[in-house]
């Protein structure tokens, strides 16, 4: 393959072929993202960095399909530069995308505001929607599951005065200053950004997003810690309406029952796809029922955001079922014996076990919702097999996790 010795060749390259585009669908691209923050408004409004911005394949997807871009040609276009060393942050495609999208807005900034009307600057718009993207990798990685909320508040209320996450009133304006501050002394060229600024960039503001996170994760982690240790109150009393089952839930239970949900409500929603194997699985074990519809209820149950709150509670109701009412540890969902007892319990007609019959109540909800159109929700048995199916998927996809 020839070298290309050009310095600006990903620029080049992306805005040769797609700048047309950028500029046509320009309303289409300023709608998503403006959608996008709408619907994570909850996270981003909040002064608690460990509450997950999630940023979903999905989400990826669409951006590229609002501004008619392949990204298999983004793709090419970076393997075939040889002005980068071709490390992982170096030649992520949705990374050089966007920095690209938005030198092209200020490189022609003054004709985009006034054909569109704009006030507000496209290139600042898309530099911080790339900074969001990167925000939700770099909170990841350092808060693998969402931390309690109670400790977190606790956390950022005594923190020293020195960190960002105290001279701001949210997450966003945190996000939204690392971003318009990052090139203060790298001094790229963002209208007309060279290829190894792309990853100097990206570079520093991971390092800074990372710096501040780890600080506050080893904050909460301590008081975290400490809680755990010198609490061992009883927090939660469940009791059946017959006096047949009574369940304490400690402090400590609780911590990890939130850790857990958490994990597992993560992985379920990072799954662009519903798994087609466990489809399979559950079929097999289940009711027979048609996998077609069984797999677009499971979609929408777990990529609509409005559903979120469903799931987390099914999600936290098979988990406390496990911690709880049997009495068993947090590393033990990945075995036969969590299948066997949650498929067991569930099947039982006649349970008491509160957290089951949350359970039920919360798929029929669901199966009304998303499975109206697919079929005949007046009949019962109807429902039943979907529910059961819905709930085996659940949890022989929980098993999965490690």
């Amino acid at each position: 393959m020839e070298k290309k010795d050009k310095l600006h060749y990903i620029y080049d390259e992306i805005t040769e072929l797609y700048g047309d585009n950028f500029i046509k669908f320009l309303p289409n691209i300023l709608n998503h993202i403006a959608n996008y923050m709408n619907k994570a408004m909850d996270v981003l409004t909040t002064k608690n960095v460990g509450l997950h911005l999630y940023y979903t394949t999905s989400i990826e997807n669409d951006l590229y399909d609002c501004c008619m871009v392949e990204k298999a040609e983004i793709i090419r276009i970076i393997q075939s530069c040889f002005n980068i060393k071709h490390v992982p942050n170096a030649v992520e495609p949705i990374y050089n995308f966007l920095m690209i999208l938005s030198c092209f807005y200020r490189q022609h900034e003054s004709e985009i505001m006034k054909k569109f009307k704009l006030k507000t600057s496209p290139a600042d718009y898309v530099l911080l929607y790339l900074g969001l993207r990167i925000y939700s990798i770099c909170q990841r990685q350092i808060f693998r599951y969402e931390p309690n909320p109670e400790i977190m508040d606790y956390t950022i209320e005594h923190l020293s005065g020195k960190y960002y996450v105290t001279k701001f009133d949210s997450a966003f304006a945190i996000i939204q200053y690392f971003v318009e501050t990052n090139n203060e002394s790298l001094n790229a060229d963002l209208s007309y950004i060279n290829d190894a600024d792309i990853h100097e960039w990206v570079s520093k503001i991971i390092s800074r997003y990372k710096s501040l996170l780890k600080y506050v994760f080893g904050e909460f982690d301590k008081n975290y810690k400490a809680k755990k240790k010198y609490t061992n109150d009883a927090i939660v009393a469940r009791n059946a309406e017959d006096g047949n089952t009574f369940y304490t839930e400690t402090t400590s239970a609780s911590n990890d029952i939130t850790l857990l949900v958490n994990k597992f409500l993560n992985a379920f929603i990072g799954e662009p796809v519903v798994r087609e194997d466990i489809i399979k699985l559950v079929i097999k074990r289940g009711q027979k029922i048609n996998s077609v519809k069984l797999t677009a209820i499971i979609n929408e149950l777990i990529h609509d955001k409005e559903s979120t709150d469903r799931l987390s509670l099914i999600i936290k109701n098979i988990v406390s079922y496990w911690i709880v009412s049997c009495n068993k540890s947090v590393e033990s969902f990945h075995s036969m014996e969590f299948i066997k007892s949650a498929i067991s319990i569930y099947g039982m007609s006649n349970t008491k076990n509160d957290y089951i019959l949350d359970v039920k109540k919360i798929l029929t909800d669901v199966i009304v919702k998303y499975g109206s159109s697919l079929m005949d929700v007046s009949k019962t048995s109807t429902v039943n097999a979907f529910k059961q199916d819905i709930y085996l998927y659940m949890v022989f996809y929980m098993a999965t996790i490690k």
